[in-house]
């Protein structure tokens, strides 16, 4: 008897033992998952399920611990199989519809959390009208997410996911107000969160009330001084605040995190070149040429930094690329103005040239023209660009003064005199005029002519030791040795080694 009461002992703990085994499986894979121990979960879990191909509990943290690493195609069959064992579980219908929506499956998602909904788990009911919302939001069925949005809000009003959703809703269908206003409530009921601060600033700028954003934009940077756009986007609002000093500052502090964003680097040239700092506007538009495209305007003032700073061969090649992007740019002029400084004559007339193509009426470029054409030592041309300005403007003085010259130096001293006289009629002050007029008079024997005008030009520039000589010259031919020695002494006074004027002094004296 005690035998066979012995072996029925050992045949009941033999039965119990895979029971026992089975049990340790499934709690120590619950225990490791929600000790966040996914990898030891997993296989503890996976053995449940061989054991127990049923067991709900075994899905649906098998499924947990599989989304959680990562694999949600193999998580989504193990909640799937979780939520058919056993649809009235809030857990197991929550979680799948949550991996329905990651996976972008809001119909499948919907339809989950409706079934949950209509089993009416007490304390789930915002969840699930939440998940709807979200699933709506998916489908880009906006007014029903907002409706069931608002059913989740009355049943809990304290919820800032909630509050985002329909800020989320509302910026989608663009009623910015009322999503500012979900907005403001998320962050009242959560402060810490970053993404909610930056969607409500976003929604702010995109409002035009850039104080409001502005405020949220600094709360960002203090909780996190690393969030690099911000920073910009606090640079941006002090900019269209025109507090240029303040945009600067903050651009600079983003720009040390964040020196490849194109948007800043733009910023802080438009901002350096804004306020006048040239050599920090030049760096800037280099560093932006180096990550993104100039427009035409950049470029321009990309050359127009150079041009300031004195590096007028760097400011002719970003010139010539801003007309190279926008031909109508008048940029012309110039860069012909910069490439005359450079000696550059034949360059500088072809973009004056270009110049009074697109203007015919640029009485500036004609005269700068010349002025290369004379330097060129081309005196024709630069008689013809000199004519077209007079021709444009005859009651301006100096395009007849220049083609005066450039007669004077083709020795065309016939027309030379007559352009002279143009000058001196227009302006009574103009002593190389009256030195020249003299010196044909001088060379046509008209004496007395000629000391009337250079009398006239050394009167109104006593220094100029050339006219004072040729007057010498007009005396003494005059017949007025005493005057022209007076005047030949004064040459000596303003030029000591002239030889002509100390040759005739030695004689009249």
């Amino acid at each position: 008897m005690k035998r066979l009461l012995l072996c029925a002992s050992v045949l009941l703990l033999a039965a119990s033992l895979p029971a026992m085994a089975q049990e340790k499986d499934l709690q120590k894979g619950i225990a490791a998952y929600k000790n966040k121990s996914y990898a030891e979960a997993i296989p503890l879990l996976r053995n449940e399920l061989a054991k127990s191909p049923d067991s709900k509990e075994a899905n649906y943290y098998l499924g947990m611990a599989l989304w959680n690493t990562g694999n949600s195609d193999s998580a989504l069959v193990y909640l799937a199989k979780a939520y058919q064992r056993d649809p009235k579980n809030p857990e197991y219908t929550l979680s799948l519809g949550n991996l329905y929506l990651e996976k972008k499956m809001p119909t499948d998602a919907e339809q989950v959390f409706q079934a949950g909904l209509a089993v009416g788990k007490k304390g789930y009911k915002s969840r699930f009208y939440y998940g709807i919302g979200q699933a709506e939001i998916a489908a880009d069925s906006l007014n029903a997410a907002i409706v069931d949005l608002m059913h989740a809000r009355e049943a809990d009003q304290k919820d800032p996911k909630i509050y985002i959703a329909l800020g989320q809703a509302y910026s989608k269908q663009k009623v910015n107000s009322l999503a500012i206003e979900n907005y403001r409530k998320a962050v009242e009921l959560d402060s810490t969160r970053i993404d909610i601060h930056y969607e409500l600033a976003r929604l702010l700028y995109k409002s035009q009330q850039y104080n409001d954003a502005l405020v949220e934009y600094k709360k960002i940077v203090q909780m996190d001084p690393k969030y690099r756009d911000s920073y910009y986007q606090i640079a941006n609002l002090y900019y269209l605040g025109n507090r240029f000093s303040d945009a600067i500052e903050n651009g600079e502090a983003a720009a040390k995190v964040d020196s490849t964003n194109v948007e800043l680097t733009r910023l802080l040239t438009q901002l350096y070149y804004g306020t006048r700092n040239f050599t920090k506007a030049a760096d800037a538009y280099g560093r932006l040429a180096a990550i993104d495209t100039l427009s035409a305007q950049e470029y321009a003032n990309w050359g127009r930094s150079y041009e300031v700073l004195k590096q007028d061969s760097l400011a002719v090649i970003a010139l010539e690329k801003a007309v190279e992007k926008d031909s109508t740019l008048d940029l012309h002029f110039e860069i012909g103005t910069l490439l005359y400084k450079q000696e550059r004559y034949p360059e500088a007339v072809d973009h004056y040239q270009k110049k009074v193509q697109a203007d015919s009426q640029s009485v500036p470029a004609y005269l700068n023209m010349g002025f290369s054409f004379i330097r060129m030592k081309k005196y024709p041309e630069a008689v013809k660009a000199f004519r077209k300005g007079v021709d444009l403007k005859p009651e301006d003085l100096q395009p007849h003064l220049w083609l005066a010259q450039s007669y004077a130096l083709m020795d065309d001293i016939e027309q030379a005199k007559n352009e002279y006289l143009v000058v001196a009629k227009m302006d009574s002050t103009d002593a190389a005029s009256r030195r020249y007029i003299g010196f044909y008079h001088l060379m046509k024997k008209e004496y007395p002519a000629a000391i009337s005008y250079l009398q006239r030009s050394v009167a109104l520039n006593s220094g100029d030791a050339q006219a004072h000589l040729w007057l010498a010259q007009a005396y003494l031919l005059n017949h007025q040795g005493d005057q022209a020695l007076v005047e030949y002494r004064r040459v000596l006074q303003l030029d000591p080694n002239n030889q002509e004027a100390q040759k005739r002094v030695k004689i009249l004296e």
